[in-house]
């Protein structure tokens, strides 16, 4: 997560469920009263040679921006 304009990046190849998580993450956050994090976010699945299908990531990716945003504590 960096300063910019905010937007949602998703790179490794990720098949198309993968890369419409952000709505569905986007989603649940404001769901669980929590916010979606404001900024330019880079979510890299590396390595990009290995593939990435269905929503499995979402919980991860979920927790992790949670994390940085200091929303919750690890």
């Amino acid at each position: 997560m960096s300063t910019g304009v905010p937007k949602y990046f998703l790179v490794g190849l990720p098949d198309r469920a993968v890369s419409e998580s952000s709505d569905r993450i986007e989603a649940a956050l404001k769901n669980s009263n929590a916010e979606f994090p404001k900024g330019r976010i880079t979510v890299n699945l590396a390595p990009a040679d290995l593939p990435k299908e269905g929503s499995a990531f979402d919980l991860p990716i979920a927790v992790t921006l949670l994390n940085v945003s200091g929303q919750i504590k690890t």
